[in-house]
């Protein structure tokens, strides 16, 4: 009996199993069924999928071989993936396997009585192996061979040019914005204005994707997240000088729709200086430096010489350190001063209601960090009544015994709420609602790398607080 007749009888169980058993001993193209596992080839035929997820090709294949073919996906979704024969009678089998080898799905015939073949799959964004040979023992041929998937994802266009040259001398923050009102805009020039105010010394210039840094690139933009009343957005900074680590390049995104609920109530100002605040690294860079101690504890402290200078100077004591947000968010604690004790200040984890000053400890704890301040452009500020007395001794308020009457924060979204999103070794972000929470920062990733990808995300809740400290919902 030839190997054609068998072929023909295919309905033969026991006449097809005795020839796949010898041929496959002999030759590596495979029967109906190919392997669950190959070794991942070393010569393979690179394939780039179209912006409509498709490509094609022609090609032969042998008696002894399979043909291999390496392609990318980068939109996850509905594949059809085809050999067929118009100008021969070759008899194909197909495979599909994960970059490591592993099968993923197959197809010998289309019909009893085609025997192209074609399979329609949903795959995931991955790198895959797709194998064309004939069917054992049958003669090679030409084919064509099609991938047919979704289109790919445009990605967005590049970012525009700064929307200033940097300029040398002093200290420079360079804005790189997108999506913004003219109001917005102003509300950015205005707090990149400020900090310029109070840190005065140039930095070393830094390379930035190709672009001269001096000091300070912030990339700014509104951007449709979830709509009014969800998440705000997200600051800080992705790159930070080698040695100081002082950063060259922030972000601060932010939901287009809560922008323009922030400029109606007044508050957008605070939020833009306070989230620019932690770009140039306040609360965000303070363990790099060795300038906090007991985060997670009750008591986390500041340890900066001219913070606490100027804290002991306002408060009227002694201590030997800053008291530190002990409650709140993971973020909210252990980044911003306590709010207990400050009260308004510009740097607690707390929107308060009217002004938010920008005191002589946050311009100290500047200068702890490294920067050239100028101590006189601080904004007045007074303490909370009744502070001083708790703080007496260098206590600072440290833990919940030392709260003001009354000023207990309303709940606040903690790192085992329902509002975790996802949280990994190089990306944490906590998604938080304005309804349910009164951190200003939600969560802080504290480890950015340095001249590195690592990102600092915050997802800031629009809550302001009166100075009663009830919460108020700004939306």
């Amino acid at each position: 009996m030839t190997f054609e007749q068998a072929r023909a009888r295919r309905g033969s169980l026991r006449v097809k199993f005795q020839i796949e058993e010898l041929e496959d001993r002999c030759v590596p193209s495979w029967g109906s069924t190919p392997p669950s596992a190959v070794a991942v080839p070393t010569s393979y035929t690179p394939v780039t999928l179209n912006t409509a997820g498709d490509a094609t090709g022609a090609a032969s294949v042998a008696t002894t071989e399979v043909d291999w073919y390496r392609f990318t996906v980068t939109t996850g979704g509905s594949f059809t993936i085809s050999a067929t024969t118009p100008t021969s009678n070759l008899d194909t089998v197909i495979g599909l396997y994960t970059s490591t080898g592993q099968r993923v799905t197959y197809n010998d015939d289309i019909s009893s009585t085609n025997y192209d073949s074609r399979f329609t799959r949903t795959l995931s964004a991955g790198t895959y192996l797709l194998g064309v040979t004939n069917y054992t023992g049958t003669a090679g041929g030409t084919y064509t061979w099609a991938i047919d998937g979704p289109a790919t994802t445009v990605p967005p266009p590049p970012p525009p040019p700064p929307t200033s040259p940097p300029t040398t001398g002093g200290f420079s923050i360079t804005l790189q914005t997108n999506g913004l009102t003219a109001n917005q805009l102003f509300a950015f020039q205005q707090a990149a204005a400020r900090w310029s105010q109070v840190i005065t010394g140039d930095l070393p210039d830094a390379n930035y994707n190709g672009t001269v840094v001096d000091d300070v690139l912030i990339s700014a933009s509104a951007v449709a997240i979830d709509g009014a009343g969800g998440v705000l957005g997200q600051a800080g900074p992705d790159r930070l000088r080698a040695g100081s680590y002082l950063p060259y390049h922030g972000t601060m995104q932010f939901d287009s729709a809560d922008l323009a609920q922030l400029e109606a109530s007044g508050q957008l100002a605070s939020v833009v200086i306070h989230e620019m605040g932690h770009v140039l690294g306040i609360g965000t860079i303070w363990q790099q430096k060795g300038l906090v101690s007991g985060i997670g504890t009750t008591d986390p402290r500041f340890l900066g010489a001219q913070a606490t200078a100027q804290y002991n100077a306002i408060f009227g004591t002694s201590g030997a350190s800053v008291p530190v947000e002990n409650s709140g968010g993971s973020g909210t604690a252990g980044g911003h001063w306590r709010e207990s004790v400050f009260g308004n200040e510009l740097m607690t984890g707390y929107l308060n209601a009217g002004f938010n000053p920008l005191s002589r400890v946050t311009v100290g704890a500047l200068a702890d960090m490294g920067y050239a301040v100028n101590l006189g452009a601080a904004d007045a500020y007074t303490p909370p009544a009744g502070t001083a007395a708790l703080v007496a001794g260098g206590t600072g308020g440290g833990g919940t015994a030392n709260l003001v009457a009354g000023s207990t924060p309303s709940a606040s979204i903690g790192s085992d709420s329902p509002g975790d999103r996802f949280a990994t070794p190089n990306r944490e972000h906590q998604e938080v609602t304005t309804s349910d929470a009164v951190d200003w920062d939600a969560v802080v990733t504290h480890g950015a790398s340095i001249d590195g990808p690592t990102w600092l995300n915050y997802d800031i809740a629009s809550m302001i607080r009166t100075p009663s400290h009830a919460p108020v919902d700004l939306f």
